[in-house]
């Protein structure tokens, strides 16, 4: 919902709260977890030779054996949940797709951090719907939120996370590594981003990152 002040008058802009509306009334066909977020199924993907691309830049990208990976600022992933079904047909044609990063920053309200994991888990669900290989992206915040941020994923699932910006909060991150590993026991970790000590290497696959925010990615 978004207010306009006219003439010293608050007045509502109908047509970003109807946008709104519209998202909370969405429906999906899939199963449903605390708070109803969707679950991301589990998938069966071959990870040997993993590449990754941005989102970005899917409509430029001709290798389709590569992995979709959504590491972006919440403004630009919003496109997609705004308007999944416009990606649909080009993110059929790569290997897999991770749901959307949406942001889980320490001092984020709770309330804003269950949104984001919810809109992670929908845009996943809804794109497995449509037969695209999907992993989910895991974030994480403080210990009061694992309930929730670990939600919507089942047990054994591959699953991705990044350590950028991990070292600013290292004990903080790898506490809530540790507690994703325990809950949801991924039989493989994609990680964007540098190593940190503590990560279990047998089990993690490492992919550097030039500028996560920049026009140049993997």
């Amino acid at each position: 919902m978004k207010l306009i002040f006219i003439d010293g008058i608050i007045k509502f802009n109908m047509k970003t709260t109807e946008k709104a509306s519209q998202h909370l009334t969405r429906k999906i066909n899939c199963k449903k977890t605390i708070f109803d977020i969707p679950i991301i199924r589990k998938e069966e993907i071959e990870l040997d030779d993993l590449r990754l691309i941005s989102f970005q830049h899917i409509n430029y990208e001709k290798d389709k054996t590569k992995i979709v990976h959504m590491f972006l600022y919440d403004k630009i992933i919003d496109r997609i949940w705004n308007k999944p079904e416009k990606y649909v047909p080009r993110l059929q044609q790569f290997k897999a797709v991770f749901s959307p990063d949406y942001s889980a920053y320490l001092d984020m309200p709770q309330m804003y951090i269950m949104w984001n994991v919810y809109r992670n888990r929908f845009v996943g669900a809804e794109l497995q719907n449509y037969g695209i290989k999907i992993i989910p992206t895991i974030q994480w915040a403080k210990p009061d939120t694992y309930f929730v941020c670990f939600a919507g994923v089942e047990i054994g699932s591959i699953v991705a996370i990044s350590t950028i910006g991990a070292l600013k909060n290292k004990e903080t991150f790898l506490k809530g590594y540790y507690a994703m590993i325990e809950t949801i026991k991924p039989t493989k970790v994609i990680c964007y981003g540098e190593p940190i000590d503590g990560i279990d290497p047998d089990n993690t696959i490492f992919v550097k990152y030039k500028d996560a925010f920049s026009d140049k990615y993997l």
